[in-house]
């Protein structure tokens, strides 16, 4: 379950109908979410966070619901009846209202609609609930780098019946045309093997295609889906062999458009978003790594349009790329579309690691082409690595100190997935006196993080502490490591200038660039 927006009236505006928030967690992984609920709310505050009031989140939205199921058991109560948790599920699914133009991998089955949960109740149909495993062993089959093989055609799911009413045959039917999957599949006493076959021939075009077969009881059609059997393929653009250039597509209200490409590794990603009609629309851009998290060298979120500017330019340097699929994902906002143009492509040189040290500049250009360059240096400042020893539940608290001579400083945090079995952590920094900084306070979802605030003169100079909470959806919790930067940047202006340098395909040029932790390759400029 995740969050949906609220309607507008809730915010003062003439109402208006309901809109899935550009916030909202999407499934695709994973078959998730099953419903969405209203996820904005006003909360109480500390003095020190005035102003941020409103909240946004799964926390608004989780209340919500179990509030919707409260009701339904309340009222079977008053009525002499009991309903098992598989039934308020099922009646709370069946019931959801779709949103215009959201995807099964955005919003599952909708918004409950409690009367019509309740009604469906009263109606004597029975609740059933079913485990799916995908071949990887999650949820969803999701493949992120298109096809791999000639045998990559065949998903096959595995259900497990786990509580509600056991049905005896399931009746398929898939949504789309590039999914087959036979009509009538007999349920097995343990485990069910349902094979779903994907038609390659359909998906050359680069996009995301998503395609979800359901299961029904013939018996009882009408009491909503037993499950659901959710595939996403992903075809991506190859950077490495041409150019991305998507003009001028129309993105539905509140629809995101998610945009894919394979990248290589040592290379300068340059990507571009434009807005032709930037005084009149507006869109979100973000871009993500290969393994699901935001770009750590480029913003999270960057608005477009309107009071902002009308493009926007990411840029992942070399020393950040890491080989795969990435994914560019332009959000139009909830009540209006948006018109974009999108070109990314990769820089024709190629930075590795030389075994003398420093840097080697490969030419990457097909063919016999010579690419000509100079690498400029600039100096950033100056990192501290700390070793962290997850130790279950207990925050770990470290001391830094910010140098004087900047006013501004950056956390960097990296973790092991597997590290205690975090679900998130939230990075708080606090003051000599005890006070949290203002900006000191984040949540890192992923296993990397990034948190930059900006120090008063106050605090320059003198012991800050920082701490680092774990939070868990199941415990107990296990132990592990992890490692954690403290930084601060200096001058940006241009401080070392290497000599113009040839690169060929049969060749590459040495450059001897400081070593990362003090300082970073920022541009390679080819002329």
């Amino acid at each position: 379950m995740t969050p949906a927006s609220t309607p507008a009236a809730a915010t003062g505006r003439p109402p208006a109908r309901d809109a899935l928030g550009y916030f909202s967690s999407r499934g695709g992984e994973l078959a998730k979410p099953d419903i969405v609920a209203p996820g904005i709310a006003f909360s109480t505050v500390p003095r020190w966070d005035t102003g941020s009031e409103v909240k946004v989140g799964t926390s608004m939205a989780t209340p919500y619901a179990a509030g919707l199921a409260g009701c339904l058991a309340s009222a079977l109560v008053q009525e002499g009846r009991r309903a098992t948790a598989a039934e308020v599920v099922q009646a709370l699914r069946v019931s959801a209202r779709p949103f215009n133009g959201a995807r099964m991998i955005d919003e599952g089955a909708g918004m409950p609609v409690l009367e019509a949960a309740y009604q469906w109740l009263e109606g004597g149909h029975q609740g059933s609930s079913y485990e799916v495993r995908a071949a990887t062993g999650v949820s969803a089959a999701f493949r992120r780098n298109g096809f791999t093989s000639g045998q990559d055609s065949v998903e096959t799911f595995t259900v497990r019946h786990r509580a509600g009413l056991r049905a005896a045959q399931f009746a398929l039917h898939a949504d789309v045309p590039w999914l087959s999957v036979d009509d009538t599949v007999d349920a097995a006493p343990r485990a069910t093997q349902i094979p779903v076959t994907y038609h390659r021939g359909t998906l050359t075009t680069p996009g995301v295609y998503i395609g979800t077969v359901t299961a029904l009881n013939p018996r009882d059609t009408i009491a909503g889906p037993l499950f659901t059997l959710v595939n996403t393929v992903i075809i991506p653009t190859d950077l490495t062999a041409k150019v991305l250039f998507d003009e001028r597509r129309f993105i539905a209200p509140p629809g995101c458009n998610a945009i894919s490409w394979r990248a290589a590794a040592g290379r300068h990603l340059a990507g571009d978003v434009m807005l032709p009609d930037s005084q009149g629309q507006q869109a979100t851009v973000r871009l993500y790594e290969p393994d699901g998290e935001p770009a750590r060298s480029a913003p999270q979120d960057v608005d477009i349009g309107k009071e902002s500017a009308g493009s926007a330019s990411i840029t992942v340097r070399a020393e950040d790329m890491v080989a795969g699929v990435y994914e560019l994902d332009v959000v139009a906002p909830p009540l209006s579309g948006a018109t974009v143009t999108v070109r990314a492509d990769l820089g024709p040189v190629a930075l590795a690691p030389a075994q003398t040290g420093g840097l080697e500049a490969s030419s990457v250009v097909s063919g016999q082409a010579t690419v000509t360059g100079e690498l400029l240096f600039r100096l950033v400042g100056a990192e501290r690595s700390y070793a962290i020893a997850g130790r279950g539940q207990p925050a770990e608290s470290l001391q830094v100190r910010a140098p004087r001579w900047r006013g501004a400083w950056k956390w960097i945090s990296s973790f092991p997935r597997s590290v205690g079995r975090a679900d998130d952590l939230s990075v708080t920094v606090y003051d000599s006196s005890g006070q949290q900084l203002r900006g000191g306070n984040q949540p890192v979802n992923y296993a990397f993080g990034r948190m930059s605030i900006t120090l008063s003169d106050s605090v320059i100079g003198i012991p800050l502490t920082v701490e680092l909470y774990p939070a868990f959806a199941r415990l107990p919790a296990t132990r592990g490591r992890a490692r954690s930067a403290s930084g601060s940047w200096g001058p940006t202006s241009p401080l070392v200038r290497a000599a113009p340098y040839p690169s060929s395909p049969a060749g590459a040029a040495w450059c001897g660039c400081p070593t990362r932790h003090h300082s970073t390759c920022r541009r390679v400029s080819v002329r």
